[in-house]
C-alpha cells in the first residue's frame, strides 16, 4: 500500500500475522486503522507520513514498534502504548505535531534518539520505569517530563532543560483533600494499569476512586479534570460566606461529595419477603411431597 494517496480506511483481518515494512508509508488520505491481535510487532516505517491517521489501536500482542515507524503522522493525536513493549524506537514518533500527551509504561527499558523528535505540541510525557534509558534528543525541550524523583527521567530533564513534575508530589495531591485537575495524572495512571496499590499506598488508592463505585476507571478521571475546571473558577480570596453563594464552588462540593450507593430500606425489606415466600413454597413442596409418600 506503499503512497496509496487514494486509501482512507482499511480493515486488516485477523489472520494477519505481520506487516511489513513501510507497508503504508506516504498514505496520506488513511484516517483511521486497527491492528489485528496476532500482530506482534510493528516494523520500520509502517505508517511515516500517513498525515491523516488521527487514532491508531495497537494490540496488546505488540512488543515491537520499529524506527519511524509513525513519524511525520502529523495528525495523529492518540495513541496508547502496549505494557509488552519494552523499547522505543529512533524516531519513533518523530514530527507528530498533533501529540499531546504520552503515557510510557514501565515495561520500557528504553527510548531511543529522536523518539519523540519534533513534537511540539506534546506538552506532557509520564516515564513510568524510574531507570529507563533516554537517549540524546529523544525528548523535545518544550515537553514537560513527569517522572519519579531520583529517576533517570529526572536526570534527563535537568541536562536537556525540560520541565520535570515528581510524580511523589501529585501522589501526595490525590489524598490531599483537594479534588482538582493535578489529581487526574495520578488517577490515570492508576486507571491504565500504570500504578499499582502497593506502588501508590493505600490511601491514594483509596482516594482514588473519586465516585466509589468500587473502580477506579476512565470515569474518575473524569470527574477530577471536571472539578479541576470549576475549581479554577472559583475565587480564592473568597470567605467561606463568599463561597456559600458562589455556584462554581458549590457545584465543586457537589461534584467531590459523591458517596456509595446505599440499598434503599424498602428495596431491602422487599427482598427479604420474597425470600420469606420462597421458604414458605418450599416447605409446603416438602409437605405435600412427604404427605404422598406417607400414604402410598
Amino acid at each position: 500500500f506503499y503512497s496509496c494517496s487514494g486509501l482512507t480506511d482499511i480493515t486488516i483481518p485477523n489472520s494477519v500475522k505481520n506487516i511489513g515494512m513501510q507497508a503504508f508509508r506516504n498514505c496520506s488520505a488513511l484516517t483511521n486503522i486497527a491492528i489485528p491481535n496476532n500482530i506482534t510487532n510493528i516494523e520500520e516505517g509502517t505508517f511515516y507520513g500517513c498525515k491523516s491517521l488521527t487514532n491508531i489501536t495497537i494490540p496488546d500482542t505488540v512488543t515491537g514498534i520499529g524506527i519511524y515507524a509513525f513519524g511525520c503522522c502529523s495528525k495523529l493525536e492518540n495513541i496508547t502504548i502496549p505494557k509488552r513493549v519494552s523499547s522505543i524506537s529512533a524516531g519513533t514518533f518523530y514530527q507528530c505535531t498533533a501529540l499531546k500527551e504520552m503515557i510510557i509504561p514501565y515495561t520500557v527499558n528504553i527510548v531511543n534518539e529522536d523518539a519523540f523528535d519534533g513534537c511540539k505540541n506534546l506538552t506532557s510525557l509520564t516515564i513510568y520505569n524510574r531507570n529507563c534509558s533516554l537517549k540524546s534528543n529523544s525528548i523535545g525541550k518544550s515537553t514537560t517530563i513527569y517522572g519519579f524523583s531520583g529517576s533517570t527521567a529526572e536526570a534527563y530533564s535537568k541536562s536537556n532543560g525540560n520541565s520535570f513534575v515528581s510524580i511523589d508530589e501529585t501522589h501526595e495531591h490525590v489524598y490531599d483533600g483537594i479534588y482538582d485537575g493535578q489529581d487526574a495524572i495520578t488517577v490515570n495512571l492508576i486507571a491504565h494499569g500504570m500504578l499499582t496499590r502497593e506502588q501508590v499506598g493505600e490511601a491514594v488508592w483509596m482516594a482514588a476512586d473519586c465516585n466509589h463505585d468500587g473502580v477506579i476507571d476512565n470515569l474518575d478521571v473524569n470527574l477530577l479534570n471536571r472539578a479541576g475546571l470549576l475549581l479554577s473558577k472559583v475565587d480564592q480570596s473568597k470567605t467561606d460566606e463568599e463561597l456559600s453563594t458562589d455556584s462554581a464552588y458549590t457545584e465543586y462540593l457537589s461534584l467531590i461529595d459523591q458517596k456509595p450507593n446505599e440499598p434503599d430500606s424498602t428495596q431491602t425489606d422487599n427482598i427479604f419477603l420474597k425470600i420469606i415466600e420462597i421458604i414458605k413454597l418450599i416447605i409446603k413442596f416438602i409437605e405435600e411431597y412427604i404427605s404422598k409418600d406417607f400414604v402410598l
